[in-house]
């Protein structure tokens, strides 16, 4: 597998759970290591919603914690980073959560 192909899956796997543990993930002894990975995973996730209550602080405030990390979480699955600039992450996140 190329390095760019590899990448991707590395990327896709980062807000998608359902997804498989990306090639060449393991442990020192040679085994899938999808507890790490889940862990960088959860990781990843949790810095996205905490972008996006940074990004709409109304919105957080008028449904709550809970519900906005719910929210949230689910937005990170359908609309994953495009671009390592977080400033416009969640642009769609205002129109999505009407629709």
């Amino acid at each position: 597998m190329n390095s760019m192909h590899w990448h991707k899956q590395f990327a896709r796997a980062l807000t998608a759970p359902d997804l498989p543990l990306p090639d060449g993930i393991i442990r020192h002894d040679g085994c899938p290591d999808l507890k790490r990975f889940n862990v960088y995973r959860n990781n990843h996730v949790m810095s996205l919603i905490s972008n996006l209550k940074d990004g709409f602080p109304l919105v957080l405030a008028i449904v709550g914690d809970d519900f906005f990390s719910y929210m949230a979480r689910l937005f990170v699955e359908k609309f994953p980073p495009k671009s390592p600039v977080m400033v416009f992450y969640g642009e769609p996140f205002p129109i999505w959560c009407i629709a």
